[in-house]
C-alpha cells in the first residue's frame, strides 16, 4: 500500500541583499568557490588510500551556506544535488545548528538521508567566523567497504544487509576525535587500512574548504561575501527560469523500464510526467510508479530528485557551476512507498542505477532541440576482491566503466564518457590495476558496430576483458540491458550493456547483475559497454561520415550494408574505397 505524496522545492530565498555587490565582485567570488572545491579535490585525492578516491575520483566536494544552500561542486551531479540533504540531515541529528561548535566534523551515510548508498559517506564540517555560522564544507565519497553482506552486492532485501549505517553522528567535537565512533568504523570494514586512510584524506578535503572561505571573508568582510553568494544564487535561479521560458508550456510523458530488481529478471516498467508552465518545471513520478521492490534499486528520495533536476540542469545548458539557486523553478512529486521513495528498511544499495536522467529528459525530447538520444545509461560497475596469498592484504578494486552517449542534432555521439550524473569520474588507469591485484587486463577497446545509426549516429561503446590470475569475488552491474539506448527522429537505438563471464572450461555466462560470484584462476570476466542512439534517420547521413567510420573500424562492412543501404549503391569514391 503506498503513501502520500511528497513535493520537494529548493530552499527560497532567505536573506535580503543589504548592499550592492557589483557584477565583478559577484563573479570573483564564484570562481573563487570553484577554486575552493578544487583545492579540497587536490587535497582529498593526493592523501586517500583507495583508488576509489586517489585514481577514479569517486567523491564530490561542495560548499554550503548556513541553510545548507549548495553554493558550488565541481563534480559528480548525482552526489552534488543530494548533498544538501545529507548537511542538514547531520545537523539536525545533533541538535542542530546551535548545538554544533568551531572544529566538529559530522558523518552521515543512512540512505535514506542522504539519497545514496552506505559506501557513500558523508562528512560535514561547520565553518564558523567567530560566533557566526558562516556555512559547511562538504564532502561525499565511495567508500570500499561498511561492512555489508558483501563490499558492494546487487542481492539485498534489506537496508541492514548493506552495511553500518550512520545517521548523523558527531566524528569528532570541537576538534577533539570521538574515538569509540572511530573504532566502531575500523571494526565494521574489511579494510581498516583504506578506511582510516581515506577517512583523514576526506577530513583534510573539507579543512582546506574551511581554509579556503576563511580567506574570502578576510578580503571581503562577512557580510558583503554572504550578499554576493545571495546573488549567486539568485543568478543560477535566473538562468534555469530564463531557459524554462523557452520552452513551450505544455504536458509531456516518457515511458522507461528499469531491467530488474537484482533478485528476480522481470521489467520493471514506469512513467514520467512533465509539465512546463511559465518559468517553472514540475516532475511527476506517481503515475503508476513501481512499488518498493525486493532488491535494491529502490531509489531514496533524495537522489530521486537529484537525477530529476540533473536532468533539467542539463538541458537547460547551465551545467557549469550549478547550486541551490538552479533547483528553486525545479518540482518534483514522488508517491510515499514507491521505487521513487522507498521507505525504511526497503534495500537501496543500487539505488541510481536504474533510474537514469535520459529517461527525464526523453520526455522533453520533442521540445527542447539540444536533447540527445539515450545514452549507455550505466557505469558498468565492477567490485574485486580477495583475501590475499600469505601475509598479503585482503584486496579490493572499484572500477567503473564509461559508455557511448547518443547523438544530437547537430553531431555524432562523443566518444566514450561517463553518464552525466557521475560526470567527473575517472577511469582507473590499466597500469594500476595489474600493479594492485591479480587480475590482468587483456584488452579495452572501442566496440565496432554499437553505436546507433543515423543521419548523427551515436558514441561507440567499449568492451574491456579482465582475466583472473588467482581466485577472487566479483560483484558487476550492467544496466540497461534489455532496453537499448533510443533513437530520436528517426535515429536506430545502440547496443545495450552486457556482461559475460568466461570459465577455464570454455563454459560463457551472460549476466547483467551478480553478487559475490567465485571467480577461479583463468576466468575472463568481459564487460560490454552499450553505444548510444542515432539522431535522424540513417538515410540521410553523409557518405563521407560512413567511409570515415568504415575505415575507422568503428563500423563493419555488414553493418553498414544493413543500416546504410541506401547510400551504399550511390556511395562516393571514399566510402567504395573504404569498404575495399
Amino acid at each position: 500500500m503506498t503513501g502520500s505524496i511528497t513535493e520537494v522545492r529548493a530552499a527560497p530565498a532567505v536573506r535580503s541583499i543589504e548592499r550592492d555587490v557589483d557584477p565583478v565582485t559577484t563573479e570573483i567570488v564564484r570562481q573563487a568557490l570553484a577554486s575552493a572545491t578544487r583545492q579540497m579535490d587536490l587535497t582529498l585525492s593526493r592523501s586517500a588510500c583507495s583508488q576509489a578516491m586517489t585514481e577514479s575520483s569517486d567523491f564530490c566536494s561542495g560548499l554550503f551556506d548556513a541553510d545548507a544552500r549548495l553554493l558550488v561542486a565541481n563534480r559528480g551531479a548525482l552526489f552534488a544535488l543530494s548533498m544538501s540533504f545529507g548537511v542538514t540531515a547531520a545537523v539536525d541529528a545533533v541538535g542542530g545548528r546551535a548545538s554544533l561548535r568551531d572544529g566538529d566534523v559530522l558523518v552521515i551515510n543512512d540512505g535514506f538521508l542522504t539519497g545514496t548508498h552506505k559506501n557513500d559517506i558523508q562528512i560535514v564540517c561547520p565553518l564558523f567566523v567567530g560566533e557566526t555560522l558562516l556555512g559547511y564544507s562538504s564532502v561525499r565519497a565511495h567508500f570500499l567497504d561498511v561492512g555489508g553482506k558483501e563490499p558492494l552486492a546487487t542481492d539485498t532485501t534489506d537496508f541492514h544487509q548493506e552495511g553500518l549505517t550512520l545517521p548523523g553522528v558527531y566524528l569528532e567535537r570541537a576538534g577533539e576525535r570521538c574515538d569509540d565512533l572511530w573504532r566502531v568504523l575500523l571494526s565494521n570494514t574489511r579494510y581498516p587500512r583504506e578506511m582510516a586512510g581515506d577517512f583523514e584524506a576526506v577530513m583534510a578535503g573539507c579543512r582546506a574548504g574551511g581554509r579556503a572561505m576563511g580567506r574570502l571573508v578576510a578580503r571581503y568582510g562577512l557580510d558583503r561575501l554572504l550578499d554576493a553568494t545571495e546573488h549567486i544564487l539568485n543568478h543560477g535561479e535566473a538562468s534555469m527560469r530564463s531557459f524554462l521560458r523557452s520552452v513551450p508550456d505544455g504536458e509531456y510523458r516518457a515511458d522507461g523500464a528499469f531491467d530488474d530488481d537484482g533478485i528476480g529478471d522481470e521489467l520493471i516498467p514506469f512513467t514520467i510526467d512533465v509539465s512546463v508552465q511559465g518559468d517553472e518545471v514540475v516532475v511527476d513520478l506517481t503515475h503508476d510508479a513501481p512499488p518498493e521492490q525486493h532488491g535494491p534499486v529502490n531509489c531514496p528520495l533524495p537522489v530521486t530528485v537529484a537525477i530529476v533536476r540533473t536532468a533539467i540542469v542539463s538541458a537547460s545548458g547551465s551545467a557549469n557551476l550549478i547550486n541551490e539557486g538552479h533547483m528553486r523553478p525545479i518540482v518534483v512529486r514522488a508517491r510515499e512507498g514507491t521505487m521513487f521513495h522507498p521507505r525504511t528498511p526497503a534495500p537501496i544499495n543500487l539505488y541510481g542505477w536504474a533510474f537514469d536522467i535520459d529517461f527525464v529528459l526523453r520526455a522533453l525530447s520533442d521540445v527542447v532541440p539540444a536533447i540527445p538520444a539515450g545514452g549507455c545509461g550505466d557505469i558498468g560497475a565492477t567490485m574485486w576482491w580477495g583475501e590475499g596469498d600469505g601475509d598479503a592484504a585482503p584486496w579490493a578494486m572499484l572500477e567503473d566503466h564509461p559508455g557511448g552517449q547518443g547523438a544530437s542534432r547537430v553531431a555524432d555521439g562523443g566518444p566514450p564518457t561517463f553518464p552525466l550524473v557521475t560526470a567527473g569520474m575517472r577511469k582507473l588507469p590499466i597500469e594500476v590495476w595489474e600493479a594492485s591485484a591479480p587480475i590482468r587486463v587483456e584488452s579495452y577497446e572501442l566496440a565496432p558496430d554499437s553505436a546507433g545509426a543515423g543521419r548523427h549516429r551515436g558514441g561507440l561503446g567499449i568492451d574491456v576483458t579482465y582475466r583472473a590470475l588467482g581466485d577472487c569475488r566479483l560483484t558487476a552491474i550492467a544496466e540497461r540491458s534489455k532496453l537499448a539506448p533510443w533513437g530520436l527522429d528517426g535515429g536506430l537505438p545502440g547496443r545495450a550493456n552486457a556482461i559475460t563471464i568466461g570459465y577455464p572450461d570454455g563454459r560463457q555466462e551472460h549476466l547483467t547483475k551478480v553478487s559475490g560470484l567465485r571467480l577461479t584462476e583463468g576466468t575472463t570476466v568481459t564487460v560490454r559497454m552499450g553505444g548510444g542512439g542515432g539522431y535522424g534517420p540513417p538515410s540521410e547521413r553523409d557518405p563521407k561520415r560512413i567511409a570515415e567510420d568504415l575505415a575507422e573500424g568503428y563500423l563493419s562492412e555488414q553493418a553498414c550494408m544493413r543500416d546504410y543501404a541506401e547510400q551504399a549503391p550511390n556511395a562516393d569514391p571514399a566510402l567504395t574505397e573504404a569498404k575495399a
